[in-house]
């Protein structure tokens, strides 16, 4: 049970498509959908579709989004999941500090001025659930997948992508980008290989490692 905030990760200019990002804001653990466009029904749909199928709204005390109008509907949401829903003031993201952190992972693997033709539901799916797997400093090198599950009083289990499936990933997603977007890949890929690594060496005596 918490706070979540919101915000939308726009596609290129002239691009209809967007991501919506919902995250909690104790956990970081984040929830993603792509959207055709960025009208407020539209993403309406998107978050009441997370909150029903993956969050239940039993466990959302409160929303907070920035003053965009893609979140006209507000008052919808207060109505249909029982909330209470808070605006950033304008020009400060910095009050959606795990968000906008969210959001920038999800930009190694969407980038910026990218026109989201490629993206499909599926393969935002699994960049989210990489995401959730990465262990943060700041959470004394837990991932959010971890929290999350304690909190819902889950097993609590360390779990790290396999390597191969880490490129098979990036690269089947990618195989038709241009070369630009392929160096970039590439190092999104060394980063992940990295951090995978520095993960296996800090936990190799630890009974909970489960190397998959």
């Amino acid at each position: 049970v918490g706070v979540f905030e919101v915000d939308t990760i726009f596609a290129c200019r002239g691009s209809k498509r967007a991501i919506v990002t919902l995250v909690h804001r104790a956990t970081n653990f984040g929830y993603t959908r792509v959207v055709d466009n960025r009208k407020a029904e539209t993403v309406a749909d998107a978050i009441l579709d997370m909150v029903t199928n993956e969050i239940r709204k039993e466990n959302i005390v409160a929303i907070l989004s920035d003053n965009g109008s893609e979140f006209a509907q507000w008052r919808e949401y207060e109505k249909l999941m029982g909330i209470s829903w808070f605006f950033c003031d304008p020009y400060c993201s910095s009050q959606r500090g795990q968000n906008e952190r969210f959001n920038r992972d999800v930009r190694k693997f969407v980038w910026k001025g990218s026109d989201m033709k490629i993206l499909t539901p599926s393969m935002l799916k699994n960049y989210t659930n990489l995401i959730n797997m990465w262990h943060r400093p700041s959470y004394n090198h837990l991932s959010a997948k971890i929290i999350e599950n304690e909190i819902k009083g889950k097993s609590i289990k360390i779990e790290i992508p396999a390597i191969n499936d880490i490129i098979k990933l990036i690269n089947n997603d990618f195989k038709n980008a241009t070369i630009k977007q392929n160096d970039e890949v590439t190092e999104v890929l060394e980063n992940l290989l990295e951090e995978r690594l520095l993960l296996i060496n800090r936990l190799k005596d630890s009974d909970e490692l489960i190397d998959r």
